[in-house]
C-alpha cells in the first residue's frame, strides 16, 4: 500500500517471497538532505540497495544529486547496490527521435482531417487516405504521448499522470515505460539469482513508481518488452550491475 512521506512515495511487496520496499523520491540534492534521516533510517534494515541509473555518468557515486548522496549512505553502512535502469545518452536521444516523429505524425493527420471535414476540400485526400491519417493517429499518439516530452507535457497539465498509471501508459510507448519495465525485471533477478539477498530497498524517482509497481504486480504486462527492440538494440546497460564495498570506494563485481 502506498505511503506518502512528505515528498516521497513508499511501497511495500513481497517479491519471490522476499520483501522489497519502493522508495519514489525527487531528484534533488535539496530534497536528498530534507529527507536523510528517513531515507537512512528506512535503508538500514535491507540487504541491499537499488538505485537510478544518473544518466551522464558510469559510476553512479558521482552522481550530485539524490542517488549519489543515497549511494554514499549505502557505502556507509556496508551495503551492496544494484543498478537496472538501462538509461543512458544513446536511449535518451533516440526517445527525442521518436517523440518528434510522433508529434509530426499527428500535426500532419490533423492538419490534413481538418482540410478534409471542416473545410470540405475533398483533393486532400480520398477515403484511402483518410484511413491512412487515422493510422497515423493511432501510431502517433502512443509515440509522442509515451515519450519524455510527452511525458512532461502530461505532467503540466495534471501532475497525477506522473504518480498514477493508468491506460495512457499501458498503450504508450517511450524510455520512460521501458526502463519502468527493465527495472522491475531486474529487481525479479536480482531477489530470484542473488540468496544472500534476503530483502532489498529501491530508490528511483518519484515518476517511476508506479510504473516499476505496476509491472511487479502484474508481471504478464512485462510481454511489452518484445516492442521495444529498437531501445534494447541501443542501450548498453541492459544488464543489471552489482557494487560491492571496497575500502570505501565502489567496486563492479558482476552483472545479471
Amino acid at each position: 500500500m502506498t505511503q506518502r512521506q512528505s515528498n516521497y512515495l513508499l511501497d511495500e511487496l513481497i517479491i519471490r517471497g522476499k520483501r522489497m520496499t519502493l522508495v519514489g523520491i525527487l531528484h534533488t540534492k535539496e530534497e536528498f538532505e530534507r529527507n536523510k534521516e528517513s531515507f537512512e533510517f528506512l535503508m538500514k534494515p535491507y540487504s541491499a540497495v537499488m538505485l537510478e541509473q544518473p544518466l551522464w555518468y558510469k559510476d553512479f557515486s558521482y552522481d550530485t544529486s539524490s542517488f549519489g548522496q543515497l549511494a554514499g549512505l549505502a557505502l556507509k553502512m556496508n551495503k551492496r547496490v544494484y543498478i537496472a535502469d538501462p538509461f543512458d545518452p544513446k536511449v535518451l536521444a533516440a526517445d527525442m527521435a521518436f517523440g518528434v516523429l510522433g508529434l509530426g505524425m499527428l500535426v500532419k493527420s490533423f492538419k490534413d482531417l481538418a482540410k478534409a471535414t471542416i473545410l470540405r476540400d475533398k483533393h486532400v485526400m480520398n477515403r484511402g487516405g483518410f484511413l491512412a491519417r487515422f493510422a497515423a493517429l493511432g501510431i502517433g499518439a502512443p509515440l509522442f504521448l509515451g515519450s519524455l516530452m510527452g511525458m512532461d507535457l502530461r505532467a503540466a497539465v495534471d501532475m497525477r499522470t506522473s504518480l498514477t498509471w493508468g491506460l495512457d501508459d499501458k498503450y504508450s510507448w517511450g524510455s520512460k515505460d521501458w526502463r519502468d519495465l527493465w527495472i522491475a525485471i531486474g529487481i525479479g533477478k536480482v531477489l530470484e539469482n542473488v540468496d544472500d539477498v534476503y530483502s532489498m530497498i529501491a530508490f528511483h524517482g518519484v515518476g517511476h513508481q508506479r510504473g516499476i509497481q505496476h509491472y511487479l504486480d502484474q508481471p504478464q504486462d512485462m510481454a511489452k518488452e518484445k516492442y521495444y527492440m529498437p531501445f534494447e538494440r541501443i542501450s548498453s546497460r541492459l544488464q543489471v550491475r552489482e557494487y560491492t564495498p571496497k575500502k570505501y570506494i565502489w567496486q563492479l563485481t558482476r552483472k545479471i
